[in-house]
């Protein structure tokens, strides 16, 4: 691991974090009294860091580089905080609702320009130098900026749905390994040919909430839009288009291709690794899971791009996102900035390269030199063989996340839950579209629409 002491030697000196004014000691920023606790050895500032668990190599990795963090300098002192991914949620909440937020958090997914609707991230601008911020991607500097300012530090993409299968399970089956479904009618064809006792022909969410994310590249695929106009003042959930996706559903579960309930969280690839599923959609975290925690499973998964409704073109997938965020109420957001830059933001692409490296290169990065870094890492294609057909053929025609409030998508999961589970599709369509054209008006979300 590279060292980070020499990213500490900067102007932008640690000692600036606590952002008192100056009071006769010799560091700027610092009163005297920070002064003497910093050199007895005693940091001016603890930050409190939360994170959602992750795969095992990536929670190791946040654990190294907190305390990595923490031996190279005496000035700030992070906490890291790690929470089972079922009670994240529930304890953020909790935990702003209390005003006792942590100072900066990851947010996977989060809608930042709600976030800042609501008050909850801190305007980060300038506590980040521009250097930092000019070199993030276009896609992932719009992501964080709302009306000019920049609320996040992206750190990653990574695509919601791919397509994993077992290699080995569709040579046993007959069918040719190095050919995958490319449609859904062949998803329906392989299905039942891969199913044995205690396996099933495909993994993936099966309840309202997973459609309301997994289900954003085939609302796309299959009609050209999601179930929401453009500026968010009209709701379309009610296309016929629709229809041939609620009755894919419909077809999987009731052929019971797949689970009728589900085999796990619909973002754990644990039941595929376990050989409950000879298919899965997830997200390509998935790969990092399978490196990580099944031994010797590699060789036998391909990875391919999600199977069009028509067999044509590309899946417009969406990508998930990693972001670091500081708390709107936080005390300290130049220590929790200042801490950002050491880890993920600095000038050395070298340094966050080690992430990408633990997590297998499943993963993209969203600043431009670390994205050339790893096109240039000699064990890139080792590490992750699975790659280049993620960074050549999914990535190109992904799109970001839809950006209106989650509850609309979620109306539209349980819609398509419904529709798999028998409720009649063209009623069931037509009631979630006056429930989605209801969410707007009730959210005036035609007001907060991007311009």
């Amino acid at each position: 691991m590279i060292s980070r002491r020499h990213l500490l030697a900067t102007g932008a000196a640690l000692g600036s974090a606590a952002g008192l004014a100056a009071c006769g000691s010799g560091t700027p920023g610092q009163t005297a009294d920070d002064a003497k606790k910093s050199e007895a050895g005693t940091p001016t500032v603890t930050i409190q860091f939360w994170m959602g668990k992750l795969t095992t190599g990536e929670d190791a990795w946040y654990k190294k580089i907190v305390k990595q963090f923490n031996e190279a300098q005496d000035a700030v002192k992070v906490e890291l905080t790690q929470v089972p991914g079922d009670a994240w949620e529930q304890k953020l909440k909790a935990a702003q609702a209390a005003g006792k937020a942590p100072d900066m958090y990851i947010g996977v997914g989060n809608n930042v320009s709600v976030q800042v609707g609501n008050g909850e991230l801190a305007d980060m601008s300038d506590l980040l130098p521009a250097e930092s911020w000019d070199d993030l991607t276009e896609t992932a500097a719009d992501l964080v900026t709302v009306d000019g300012k920049k609320y996040a530090y992206p750190m990653l993409f990574e695509p919601q749905t791919v397509l994993f299968y077992r290699k080995d399970m569709f040579t046993e089956a007959g069918l040719d390994p190095e050919a995958p479904p490319k449609s859904w009618a062949e998803v329906l064809e392989y299905g039942p040919k891969l199913k044995s006792k205690g396996r099933f022909g495909l993994m993936m969410g099966v309840t309202g909430a997973d459609f309301g994310w997994q289900s954003w590249g085939w609302q796309r695929n299959v009609a050209g839009h999601l179930p929401i106009s453009d500026d968010w003042a009209t709701a379309k959930a009610d296309d016929p288009a629709y229809e041939k996706l609620a009755t894919f559903y419909r077809d999987l579960y009731s052929q019971e291709i797949v689970a009728r309930q589900a085999l796990g969280p619909a973002n754990d690839s644990s039941a595929f690794g376990q050989n409950k599923a000879a298919m899965m959609v997830q997200g390509s975290w998935g790969i990092s899971q399978i490196l990580d925690e099944f031994d010797n499973l590699a060789d036998k998964v391909g990875v391919a791009p999600l199977p069009t409704h028509d067999g044509t073109g590309t899946v417009p997938v969406t990508i998930g996102n990693m972001k670091w965020m500081i708390d709107g109420k936080s005390k300290n957001p130049q220590a929790a900035a200042d801490f950002i830059k050491w880890a993920i933001a600095g000038d050395d692409p070298a340094v966050l390269l080690d992430y990408f490296k633990t997590t297998g290169y499943s993963k993209f990065p969203a600043r431009t030199s670390v994205t050339e870094a790893v096109a240039s890492a000699p064990d890139a294609d080792t590490l992750n063989p699975w790659r280049k057909v993620i960074a050549d053929v999914v990535m190109p025609a992904a799109a970001l996340e839809p950006q209106y409030d989650w509850t609309v998508a979620e109306a539209f999961g349980k819609a398509m839950e419904k529709c798999m589970r028998g409720d009649d599709i063209p009623k069931t369509l037509g009631a979630v579209n006056t429930e989605i054209q209801g969410i707007i008006d009730k959210l005036k979300l035609a007001e907060k629409a991007p311009q």
